[in-house]
């Protein structure tokens, strides 16, 4: 509108100038035919709409080329790794058994022009440990899970840089190998249009609906499941008829389901009321300690990772602490200290923390009475 406004102003300076040339023309030069004169007059009118004509004309070219643009773009987009493992390096069949992670100077960044928001991560998770993963906003405990998946990829060029899952270095794997053998619980829950039992068996693996009901009974959603006509309620798409406590107990029964030895929790329970917090920790607990399936859950609740078995606390990408929770909240000067006594609650984590403490003296007195 600017250009043909302009556009406009030209066309009228034109016709005022030809008016006026052609007044002078007539004075000077009388023997100039009138008519013309008003021809030239009335072509420069047309003028305008030329300019018009040829506005609109551009404006559409351009809008045209933004599709062009955009398909270039995608073009030119980096490519995901392959999504199968290469000849020779594939994972064997129940890999991974034990469930151990061990990171070894994992540095990674979202674009070449940005700061890393991992640096030098080195931490080791053994199999069968449930660790909790806190820091404030930007600490990079999102992109954790990111680097773990490969939705994010580190910086394999860094000396001495490694992510291994029992001993298995996940770079070198395609990512359907890597992501099929892990559950990950997002902090918005993933359900798509169908039945109860499509969303907790995708790839309709299993037969056996007793599997499916003690899932459910896991996560005190049985009844719910019932009321709403069995495993062949209906799910519409992004879980709209459910609860948002309600899908996040379904995600979390469709990981109960896969038997995996890893199992990741991204803020799962950040938006949640307490209720469903509290059924989601103790299908958690009674998970890992039945499958001895290892847990890694970024918190946004501290009172959800007290009981863990470790919490590794980052700060601007960086391991800040690592150790036992009841360690860390009893140093002073502790990182996970000063966010626990910021939330106001740190006589409630300690005392969440010595009962965890506890219960793992036991737990280890029992073990030595076995072996004797």
């Amino acid at each position: 509108r600017w250009l043909g406004f302009w556009l406009d102003m030209l066309v009228v300076l034109m016709i005022g100038s030809a008016a006026f040339v052609s007044v002078a023309a007539n004075e000077l030069y009388s023997e100039i035919p009138g008519g013309l004169l008003g021809a030239a007059l009335t072509y420069v009118v047309l003028l305008a709409g030329l300019f018009q004509w040829s506005v609109r004309q551009s404006a559409e070219v351009e809008n045209q080329m933004v599709s062009v643009e955009r398909v270039l773009a995608y073009c030119r987009a980096p490519q995901e790794p392959p999504l199968e493992s290469a000849p020779g390096k594939a994972p064997p069949a129940d890999w991974p058994q034990r469930g151990e992670i061990v990171a070894k100077n994992v540095w990674a960044t979202y674009h070449p022009q940005l700061p890393p928001v991992l640096k030098g991560l080195t931490f080791t998770i053994q199999g069968g440990w449930r660790v909790g993963v806190v820091g404030r906003t930007g600490a990079g405990k999102s992109s954790l899970v990111g680097v773990l998946f490969r939705l994010l990829e580190r910086d394999g060029a860094r000396p001495g840089s490694a992510l291994a899952i029992d001993g298995v270095e996940t770079s070198g794997l395609g990512l359907h190998d890597l992501r099929l053998r892990m559950s990950v619980i997002p902090q918005t829950p993933f359900l798509f249009s169908g039945t109860v039992r499509e969303n907790l068996d995708p790839f309709d693996k299993i037969e056996d609906d007793g599997e499916f009901w003690s899932a459910l009974a896991a996560v005190r959603l049985d009844g719910a499941v019932k009321a709403q006509g069995g495993l062949g309620a209906s799910v519409a798409e992004g879980g709209g008829n459910w609860s948002v406590g309600q899908r996040q107990l379904l995600c979390l029964g469709r990981a109960l389901l896969a038997r995996h030895r890893v199992l990741v929790l991204d803020e799962a329970t950040a938006s949640v009321d307490p209720g469903t917090d509290a059924r989601v920790q103790r299908a958690l607990r009674a998970t890992a300690l039945g499958r001895r399936a290892t847990v890694l859950c970024v918190a946004h609740r501290l009172h959800t990772v007290a009981d863990h078995d470790l919490v590794l606390v980052l700060e601007q990408g960086r391991v800040a602490e690592y150790g036992k929770p009841r360690d860390l909240l009893l140093r002073v000067g502790s990182r996970f200290r000063s966010l626990c006594e910021s939330s106001g609650d740190y006589d409630r984590l300690l005392a969440i923390a010595n009962q965890q403490n506890g219960r793992e003296e036991l737990f280890e007195a029992g073990e030595e009475e076995k072996k004797h």
